[in-house]
């Protein structure tokens, strides 16, 4: 008589199958949702305490919601829009003086063409280690990355005799934007994106129809390197706009202050009576433009992260 068969195990059916990955998904929703709350609750606060007055920031109890009604008193006193009863009331005569417009653009302006400069001739740097062969290339390129080792902290003072005495280009832009046309970081990365997303194919192809390198750079390299780009210009824009230590070394003026800067003095100057109101208010109005570029630029940003991760 043959020997029956063991049973086999019985599988789990379809539905149980899905029950469980409902539930995984839905604790890790719940995970991820707590991880949000806490990361957001900062900038919620910042912005509820920009909305309160003075007297409801003291409370000796923290408030989730201005007691009486959101109040843009800070906002109309930073955007010079109050009314004489407002600057009275906040105790600061010489708010008027203060031209928070002014630094939210020149902190733009700085960031923008730091922005456009960057990208531009990190881009050709990066081409050239990528793709082109010369002399000495990896030994120089090695050289490159070790300076990424050096504490920033070291540059100072040495920085800070080069531009504001030998160049003279104390209290103007030059220093953020001329000094770091190519960096370590940004012809490291645009090096990256362009070895492992531009194929060497394309490039001989059109070397052979004429084409020369910088019109290769420019007309095929850079279209097809969006992305990348988008991340550089990102990570550039914040590093440039969030800049405090070089601003307060470099400008002196208070016409050519950034946003940083004022709110970092605006405090030190109201630091026997802290007007938090406005110092959140201004901290809100200074995050708005990251939060638009963001925003904006999420889709190539995540685009451009994405194709380094799979093709590098």
């Amino acid at each position: 008589m043959a020997a029956l068969a063991p049973a086999s195990p019985a599988r789990p059916s379809k539905r149980s199958r899905s029950l469980r990955q409902a539930i995984g998904y839905g604790l890790l929703y719940v995970f991820l949702t707590i991880l949000a709350v806490i990361f957001l609750f900062p900038f919620y606060s910042m912005v509820v305490g920009s909305l309160m007055s003075k007297e409801e920031l003291f409370r000796s109890y923290p408030q989730l919601w201005p007691p009486n009604g959101p109040q843009f008193t800070a906002y109309r006193l930073l955007l010079q829009i109050a009314t004489p009863e407002e600057v009275a009331a906040s105790g600061l005569q010489n708010i008027n003086n203060y031209n928070f417009v002014r630094y939210i653009f020149n902190t733009l302006l700085i960031a923008s063409v730091a922005v456009a400069l960057q990208v531009f001739f990190n881009t050709l740097a990066g081409y050239t280690f990528a793709k082109r062969n010369f002399p000495f290339k990896n030994q120089l390129f090695s050289v490159i990355l070790a300076t990424l080792l050096l504490p920033a902290a070291i540059n100072f003072v040495p920085f800070y005799l080069l531009v504001a005495g030998t160049f003279g280009w104390k209290d103007t832009y030059w220093p953020f934007w001329i000094p770091s046309l190519a960096t370590a970081f940004g012809i490291f990365l645009m090096r990256q994106f362009i070895a492992s997303t531009i194929p060497d194919e394309l490039i001989d192809s059109a070397t052979i129809d004429g084409a020369s390198q910088f019109q290769i750079v420019t007309r095929i390299v850079m279209p097809i390197m969006a992305g990348g780009m988008v991340v550089l210009g990102i990570l550039t824009f914040v590093a440039v706009y969030n800049e405090y230590i070089l601003t307060n070394l470099i400008i002196s003026k208070p016409d050519l202050r950034t946003v940083q800067l004022f709110l970092a003095n605006f405090k030190q100057a109201t630091i026997r009576a802290p007007l938090y109101d406005l110092l959140f208010a201004g901290s809100v109005m200074a995050t708005i433009p990251l939060l638009i570029l963001f925003f904006v630029f999420q889709r190539k940003l995540v685009e451009g992260v994405m194709s380094g991760a799979i093709k590098g």
